[in-house]
């Protein structure tokens, strides 16, 4: 009687420390997920810019490119949803730039499943289109 308890406290220890490594080694590829869209990221932060300068850091700026895509100011205080994010933006008198600074006060989302971005700065979200209006 007490062999067979003890080997089901055994077999369930087996079975819950092979699930704890099957678990670890997803987190471990999860990780490794992670990284590489980190790098993603820091690749676009490179070519990404603000192509126009605006009276001051509390105006979004009418023009953005953002992954080598212009985006055109679509609509001001946009109560569309944000999405993933995609970055950071710092603004300095005006002159808007990627950073990689997750202190950042401005950034940018996808706006829902549409290609459209969200921009959030200091005066609340900005929505961006691909078209022109």
């Amino acid at each position: 009687m007490y062999k067979k308890i003890a080997m089901v406290i055994t077999l369930c220890c087996c079975v819950i420390g092979m699930s704890a490594c099957g678990k670890a080694a997803v987190e471990g590829q999860n990780v490794v997920a992670h990284m590489e869209q980190a790098s993603k990221v820091n690749e676009v932060a490179e070519t990404t810019q603000v192509t126009e300068k605006t009276s001051s850091c509390e105006t979004p700026p009418k023009i953005l490119v953002w992954s080598n895509k212009t985006y055109y100011l679509k609509e001001m205080h946009s109560t569309a949803e944000p999405g993933t994010h995609f970055g950071y933006m710092k603004c300095e008198n005006g002159s808007y730039a990627q950073t990689i600074s997750d202190t950042a006060e401005n950034n940018v989302y996808s706006a829902g499943p549409s290609k459209d971005l969200l921009y959030y700065g200091e005066r609340g979200f900005a929505l961006y289109s691909l078209t022109l209006r």
